[in-house]
Order: C-alpha cells, then sequence, then structure tokens
C-alpha cells in the first residue's frame, strides 16, 4: 500500500490514535509469529506500528512498543532473558485496544514481557517488538532460539527493517572508531524484509541509488517501498522466514533473486562498506550431513574460514534450503551471528538433490565459500 492520507506525526507516540472496531473470531491456539522491527530513529517504526494498532485489518496483534532512550545500556537491559530473581522487576502498561489490538509499553525485559503475553495467547494471533534505533537485531532474533520454554510457544516470523529514505546514505555511509559494521548497514543486512519509508521525498534517481545500496549488502531481502509506513499487511507478517513451511514460499521467493541481484549490485560500484555482501551457493548433489556441519562450525563459531586477502569471513546472516544426506526431506537452513539450526521440511528430496545458500556477512568470498561447500557434497 504506497500512499496515503497522513494521518500520523511521523514518530508521535504520545497519543495511541482513534481505534477502529473490528469483529474477529479467534481460532485454534497454535504458536504465536514475532516480527522484530529495526531502524533508525525517525525512520518511521513508531508510525507503523500506530498504524497496526488503529487500522481496521481484522487481525489480533500484540504489539511491544519501545520505551527506551539510544544509549547502549538502556538497549542491553532492555533485551536481557529473565533470570527469575525478584529483583528484576518488569514494569509494563497494558492496553487492550478496541481493534482487539494488544499494546504493551515495556520498561524493562522484553523476553519475560513476552512470557506475560503468552499467558493471553488466544487472545493475539501475532506479536511486533519494536527495538531501539541503534538496537543489533541479531541477538534479539538468537534469544527465541535460545530459550526452550518460549520455543515451544513463540517463533521469529522475521526481522523487518524500515528505512527512511532521505536519510539512508548518510546513515551507511557514518563512520565510528569504536565499531566495524555501522548500525544501518547491519540492520539491513539482517533484515529478512524491509520497508523503503518515506519515498515521496526522494526522486526516482535517488530511489534507484538507494535500491542498489541495499542489494549490495543484502540482495536477499524484499525491499516494499513506502510513505508514511503504510503496508499491505499480508505482505509482512507470516513470512516464516525462519521456519520450514510447505511451500518454502519465503525462501525460494528471495533465493530466486540472484540475477536480479547481480544486475543490481552491477550498478553498486559507490558501496562505501563493500566488506559487507550477499554471497548465493548453488550446487547440485547431496551434502554429506557430518562434514557441512564442521565447515558450519568452522564458519561460525570458530572463525577459522577466511577470504583470499587473510581477512576473517563474519557471517551475520544465513539461510538456504539443503539436501542432506541423512534426511529423506529437504532442509531448511537458518543463522544469525555463531547460532545456526536446520530443520526437516515435509517436502521430500527431488530426485536430483539440489542446495541453495545465501551468506550475508563481512569479508564473504565467492569462491571460497562455493569450494567449501562443494567438498561437503557426497561424490555420485
Amino acid at each position: 500500500m504506497d500512499g496515503g492520507d497522513v494521518l500520523l506525526e511521523e514518530e508521535d507516540d504520545d497519543e495511541i490514535p482513534t481505534l477502529i472496531p473490528v469483529v474477529s473470531e479467534l481460532g485454534e491456539s497454535r504458536s504465536v509469529p514475532v516480527t522484530i522491527i529495526t531502524g533508525y530513529l525517525g525512520a518511521g517504526k513508531t508510525t507503523l506500528l500506530n498504524y497496526i494498532l488503529s487500522e481496521n485489518h481484522g487481525k489480533r496483534i500484540a504489539v511491544i512498543m519501545n520505551e527506551f532512550g539510544e544509549g547502549e545500556s538502556d538497549m542491553e537491559k532492555s533485551m536481557t532473558v529473565s533470570t527469575g530473581e525478584q529483583d528484576s522487576a518488569l514494569f509494563e502498561e497494558w492496553l487492550e485496544l478496541r481493534n482487539g489490538c494488544l499494546c504493551c509499553s515495556i520498561k524493562d525485559n522484553a523476553v519475560r514481557a513476552i512470557e506475560l503475553l503468552m499467558e493471553k495467547q488466544g487472545k493475539f494471533d501475532y506479536i511486533l517488538l519494536e527495538t531501539t534505533g541503534l538496537a543489533d537485531p541479531g541477538p534479539i532474533a538468537n534469544l527465541f532460539w535460545l530459550d526452550d520454554e518460549l520455543a515451544s510457544n513463540i517463533f521469529v516470523d522475521g526481522i523487518l527493517t524500515v528505512i527512511d529514505s532521505k536519510h539512508f546514505i548518510s546513515q551507511v555511509e557514518e563512520k565510528k572508531a569504536d565499531i566495524d559494521i555501522n548500525e544501518a548497514v547491519r540492520q539491513v543486512a539482517l533484515a529478512d524484509i524491509i520497508l523503503l519509508n518515506k519515498t515521496d521525498l526522494i526522486t526516482e534517481t535517488e530511489k534507484s541509488g538507494i535500491l542498489s545500496q541495499i542489494c549490495a549488502i543484502n540482495s536477499a531481502a524484499i525491499v516494499i517501498s513506502t510513505v508514511n509506513s503504510r503496508v499491505d499487511l499480508d505482505k509482512i507478517l507470516d513470512l516464516n522466514a525462519y521456519g520450514c513451511d510447505s511451500s518454502h514460499s519465503y525462501l525460494q521467493q528471495n533465493l530466486s533473486l540472484k540475477q536480479q541481484s547481480e544486475r543490481v549490485l552491477t550498478a553498486a560500484g559507490n558501496h562505501l562498506d563493500k566488506t559487507v555482501s550477499t554471497v548465493r551457493v548453488d550446487l547440485p548433489g547431496t551434502l554429506n550431513t557430518l562434514e557441512f556441519d564442521q565447515f558450519l562450525q568452522l564458519l561460525l563459531w570458530e572463525s577459522q574460514i577466511s577470504s583470499p586477502t587473510g581477512a576473517t569471513m563474519e557471517v551475520l546472516r544465513l539461510k538456504g534450503v539443503i539436501c542432506e544426506s541423512d534426511c529423506e526431506h529437504t532442509t531448511i537452513l537458518q543463522g544469525v551471528y555463531e547460532t545456526y539450526d536446520k530443520r526437516s521440511s515435509n517436502i521430500p528430496i527431488p530426485k536430483e538433490p539440489h542446495s541453495s545458500i545465501v551468506f550475508i556477512g563481512r569479508n564473504l568470498d565467492q569462491q571460497v565459500l562455493e569450494s567449501s561447500v562443494q567438498r561437503c557434497i557426497i561424490p555420485s
């Protein structure tokens, strides 16, 4: 949904907007998907959430809205896993809205808030978690993999990054002495879906340049242009970007962007941080499960795989559909930083096995990664 009337001031989260009643029947109890929403301050995250909280969309959504400052200490405090200690207090304000949504203004410990949300399961179908403008969404996504109690009730549906079209170029060009990867670059690299917001404030030429920059960093993400953060919710919910649905719909969609990405990457020669990029490996054959796991551990855990220049490869995001030797069905591969997960799908391995893997990260080299995966293929 591109355009439309301006209903809310950008980043105005002082008031909940006028709400539209909606009638929605509750379905069967199921695991609840979590969408992590990230982006710089002013990009349009709060506008998006206010739109979701007030729109007559017929969906029951719980929103955890960030109310922290932009300092690292606040960010770390807000995203630590609950220890169960009594002094680890959670201060929250619940608002049950007339359109069926729930809004939680959270003051401490996001994971604990979601655990409380799960006590209300059946009252909502989705959870949206807003992060601070400087937050790294990777460790937040990892929380849901590492907490077994949460895993059975909720799952990460995807990471959504909101971009301010007017200021994106200056944000990705910003250099800081204390970090290796700019926050804006990292947020794009980890995104499964990107809202290119405020496109009414830029020219088509500027937009083309921004798209080139985005694709140079993360050519696997789906990009949607928006004005005032207005978007069809069906395009950003139920991605199952970290799961294994029956059709591989999301993965197949962004794994099929290879030719488009190559064309855009050719035009992206002015991307400043050339150390962050996307590499796709497509290989026929069946992977030896043990050898492939050893490769992933060397790459992700031990940082033992380097580019031809000697620079250590750092993987920010990993995704793929692979065929392994000990599985009758194709396997969905997902990873964020050093954490990775493999889950069997319900699609049988084809007569001609084939694996497609996307690596997004720093200092990546196509030939090194391709040859490393090739060595895991069982000889025919």
